[in-house]
């Protein structure tokens, strides 16, 4: 997989991930991100439950969700960005993560918003759902 699908896949699972923070769908979302992060050990698995965590809370707490969302879009960005670089099979299974949290989000988490990124001459653009 080339450089810039893993940055959209990666961009794209952010946004997916932290939409769903404050859904009844997070525990499922969470979970399968968790086993995600598992491929990279198992105090790796429990140091992103515990991020997931802080941040779905921080989220829940925040006066602007919008704006701690957008925030946290770009740490989760990083992560995944981590995790498929050092971990290049786990992208078949992120995808169908992505493809399965977006079904599972309320109808309010699924309207789509396209950011575009630029890095270094590169720009990526991520859809994904808005808190």
């Amino acid at each position: 997989m080339l450089a810039e699908e893993f940055a959209t896949l990666a961009g794209t699972s952010a946004v997916t991930l932290v939409a769903a923070m404050t859904t009844d769908a997070w525990a499922g979302i969470r979970s399968g991100a968790a086993r995600l992060f598992g491929n990279a050990g198992e105090d790796r698995r429990r140091a992103a439950e515990a991020q997931m965590d802080s941040n779905a809370q921080l989220v829940a707490r925040a006066d602007d969700k919008a704006r701690a969302c957008e925030k946290l879009v770009g740490l989760w960005t990083l992560e995944f960005e981590e995790l498929l670089d050092s971990h290049p099979g786990t992208a078949g299974d992120l995808r169908a993560l992505v493809d399965w949290a977006r079904a599972a989000l309320p109808q309010a988490q699924q309207s789509w918003a396209m950011t575009i990124n630029s890095y270094g001459g590169l720009s990526v653009g991520v859809q994904g759902a808005t808190c």
